[in-house]
């Protein structure tokens, strides 16, 4: 005997729904300011676009069977997010928004892009969310992670690479308090690192 067992996918509308009450519980119980709580909606519909396209136009080969996106996804950005905590943001709301912004883009980064192996996936990837940035958050991706740009030196061309990008961290392993934030001195993450081990 065989029992067949089948369950409906969600509707987008509803996905939008759910990760945004989330986000904006976090926002309302974690005490972030209006320009964070105010990113909450942009923050779940350019996820769904990520998402949406990535199943789209990233699918799976034999040389790329990982190539499979999920709702786990998703919620491991939005998880990724909720590690940040309003103490962690700069009291200047535009800088506020930048570092949240940059918080988003790092955990797309880290869940989706990391997964792809092929140059030109990349690239095809980083464009996207080029485009993302600006169709949602009306901010350039580029000025966002000008301090990433070759480190300010001479190589510095105003436009952010895939290998810029490696020095883009997250973390709470820099502070005393566990507070999960940007890390802006890569040589930094260096020495603690060396400390752990």
């Amino acid at each position: 005997h065989f029992n067949v067992v089948s369950i409906t996918e969600f509707a987008i509308s509803t996905l939008k729904h759910i990760f945004n009450s989330i986000l904006d519980w976090r926002c309302v119980s974690g005490g972030f300011p209006d320009v964070i709580s105010q990113l909450s909606q942009p923050f779940i519909l350019a996820l769904m676009e990520v998402y949406e396209t990535s199943t789209q136009k990233l699918l799976p080969t034999p040389s790329k069977s990982h190539y499979t996106f999920n709702l786990r996804d998703v919620s491991r950005v939005v998880q990724g997010m909720l590690l940040q905590k309003c103490r962690s943001l700069s009291e200047d709301p535009a800088q506020a928004k930048k570092q949240g912004l940059r918080l988003w883009i790092h955990e797309v980064l880290r869940v989706f892009f990391d997964r792809l192996v092929e140059d030109e996936d990349r690239v095809w990837f980083l464009e996207f969310m080029k485009e993302c940035t600006g169709k949602f958050f009306f901010e350039d991706f580029n000025s966002l992670f000008a301090h990433l740009d070759s480190a300010g030196g001479e190589n510095s061309d105003g436009i952010i690479d895939a290998e810029e990008l490696r020095k883009c961290f997250f973390g709470d392993y820099m502070n005393e308090q566990g507070l999960y934030e940007e890390i802006l001195d890569v040589s930094e993450v260096i020495t603690r690192m060396e400390e752990f081990l």
